[in-house]
């Protein structure tokens, strides 16, 4: 399909909506009360997907490793799932612009296993997407020092939102800030290497 009329970036953002919909509201626990605050806001009253696939301490893995992956896909609440669409609505549309859609997705899949690898050391329980954004940053960075031109191309709107999204998350000391940490890290090298293989 042409990349005109199809954005993976999109797809993403209507993926991650629709399994916190099913999670939170089909694919709950009895006695789970789906419109309270605890549930909706703090995503403290797992659904069967967020039960079944968040990302665990790796004394608790057991083998289920799959576990990296579809962590990735879920979210913690409203605001949680919110924060993390709309930076991935602006920052990955961006991207998308700039590169194929198998590099896109190839270091939003992989970033995003490489993050909940390290992750799953320190965490008692977590997750989200913010560790694939972070390495879409980390990737769009290394574009923009490149080629200086590329900041110009940006909005108000864009550089409000990426800045929020670098700040706010990681103004508490949790085990996201490592996923965010290895995400950004993992995005300006791969950005690096491939430059060096196009050359």
């Amino acid at each position: 399909m042409n990349k005109k009329y199809f954005s993976v970036t999109n797809l993403l953002c209507r993926l991650f909506i629709l399994i916190f919909i099913i999670d939170f509201f089909v694919f709950t626990y009895p006695n789970t009360e789906i419109f309270s605050i605890d549930h909706l806001i703090y995503g403290n009253n797992w659904g069967v997907l967020t039960q079944n696939g968040r990302l665990i301490n790796v004394s608790e893995m057991n083998n289920e490793y799959y576990r990296l992956l579809t962590s990735i896909f879920l979210h913690a609440g409203i605001p949680h799932l919110l924060v993390n669409v709309v930076a991935l609505y602006f920052i990955g549309n961006e991207l998308e612009k700039r590169v194929s859609m198998r590099v896109y997705l190839s270091i939003f899949i992989f970033g995003g296993l490489l993050a909940s690898s390290v992750t799953m050391f320190f965490t008692n329980g977590s997750v989200g997407a913010s560790g694939s954004i972070y390495v879409l940053i980390g990737f769009l960075i290394f574009i923009c020092v490149k080629e200086k031109n590329t900041l110009k191309s940006f909005s108000i709107l864009f550089y409000i939102i990426l800045i929020l999204y670098l700040i706010i998350p990681n103004l508490s000391l949790t085990t996201a800030l490592i996923a965010h940490s290895v995400g950004l890290v993992f995005g300006v090298v791969s950005a690096f290497l491939l430059d060096i293989v196009k050359r």
